[in-house]
């Protein structure tokens, strides 16, 4: 690949108070070969500090006012009505639309980013919004990733009711999102590759405050 590539990786609930000391035991060394090789930082929360509008704040560079986005549901007060803001999700443009306007892009794993929307390149959709069907752009590959790489969105066990079950799968989905991720990038020639990081999805597939549950599986900890 002739293009030089930028991955952008972002870890849900992960500030630096819970990673540094990971680093600093030697638990986390890919994580640090990342940091020390790249360039890292807290990422700025928009109020409210949840997963959706942080993120969609974070694809478009803007706040959740202009978005209407202040949850994973709206209030409508006038209507009386909780429903989930699709419309609103997908009116802005995204910061790889623009990058996808003169080179290829991937995306995989972000959340709010379904229904996916074309891009050059390929988008799949994270969690937890993103269903286990039609997450992919092209429509194609969604059939593609499941049957190469048994791909799946959304973990199946929960940690409440089966803890390892429930870590030893989002262990494999942090492996199997590091593997389409690679492999996509290579077979799109992409430039740039946002991906997203919590127990669900993920180019990766852990939500790091749920890593504190793990303590005891630290030798895992090291694939990252």
């Amino acid at each position: 690949m002739t293009t030089p590539q930028t991955v952008v990786l972002g870890l849900d609930g992960a500030h630096f108070e819970l990673i540094q000391p990971w680093i600093d035991d030697g638990k986390l060394p890919n994580i640090q070969m990342a940091i020390e090789s790249g360039v890292s930082s807290d990422l700025h929360s928009v109020l409210p500090p949840v997963t959706s509008p942080n993120w969609k704040a974070y694809a478009t560079g803007k706040n959740p006012g202009k978005l209407g986005i202040f949850w994973w549901e709206n209030v409508d007060v006038e209507n009386e009505r909780v429903h989930y803001p699709t419309d609103r999700k997908n009116a802005h443009t995204e910061y790889w639309e623009l990058i996808g306007e003169s080179k290829p892009v991937g995306v995989l794993g972000v959340p709010t980013t379904h229904p996916p929307r074309p891009v050059n390149g390929f988008l799949v959709s994270g969690a937890p919004d993103s269903p286990d069907t039609g997450y992919t752009h092209p429509q194609s590959l969604e059939d593609k990733l499941e049957a190469d790489y048994d791909y799946s969105v959304t973990k199946r066990n929960r940690l409440s009711v089966n803890r390892d079950e429930a870590i030893e799968e989002i262990l494999d989905l942090i492996d199997s999102r590091f593997t389409v991720g690679k492999d996509l990038a290579e077979e799109h020639g992409v430039s740039l590759e946002p991906s997203h990081a919590n127990e669900n999805t993920r180019i990766c597939a852990f939500r790091i405050f749920e890593m504190s549950i793990c303590k005891s599986k630290c030798s895992h900890m090291q694939r990252y």
